[in-house]
């Protein structure tokens, strides 16, 4: 089916997804010797945080860099009106936060609960991330503290000030919860 207005597309570029996939896959080779190190338990354990933390805010700045450089019209309007109001939080940052979950977990149930220029909420369920660190790791890694990487990642990026928290921390059950809630610019 045509469009009606060619000149404004409000997909995510193919460049943006594709990007992300495979810059994914690249980090993902770097990750099977901390999540299979059989020495020292605790400090295999310590490792393979600090190396899932490291992916995710990794991740999160190439979702950045790809939605900057690929910007659909939705970005472009969003955009504008933080410009215009002086309103940028929960908006621009939850554009990156859905690239991010588009890209890499699209299989994931998410839901926003609350999202005004103070807070915003979301819940993860059905959680892809933690699904796959079940069976590479045998499910003793907490996976909150990864996402909460990633969410500190997009804050500072963006030049934000927000306080980030995790509210409930079962993705195995009724799913985590995250709060940011909004101090200001840097």
């Amino acid at each position: 089916m045509a469009r009606v207005y060619p000149e404004y597309d409000y997909d995510l570029a193919d460049e943006i997804i594709l990007g992300l996939r495979n810059y994914a896959a690249r980090l993902r080779e770097g990750l099977v010797e901390p999540l299979n190190d059989q020495g020292d338990k605790e400090r295999a354990g310590l490792q393979a945080i600090q190396a899932l933390k490291n992916y995710a805010r990794d991740l999160m700045r190439k979702s950045i860099e790809l939605g900057n450089k690929y910007k659909d019209r939705t970005a472009e309007v969003m955009e504008a009106v933080a410009a215009k109001t002086g309103i940028y939080f929960p908006c621009l940052p939850q554009r990156y936060l859905e690239i991010f979950m588009l890209a890499i977990r699209p299989e994931d149930k998410w839901k926003i609960n609350e999202a005004n220029p103070a807070r915003f909420v979301f819940t993860v369920s059905d959680c892809a991330f933690h699904r796959s660190l079940k069976e590479e790791a045998g499910g003793e890694l907490s996976c909150g503290e990864i996402c909460l990487s990633m969410l500190h990642t997009l804050y500072q990026e963006l030049g934000m000030n927000v306080e980030v928290s995790l509210k409930q921390d079962s993705c195995g059950g009724g799913g985590c919860s995250f709060v940011a809630v909004y101090k200001g610019m840097n």
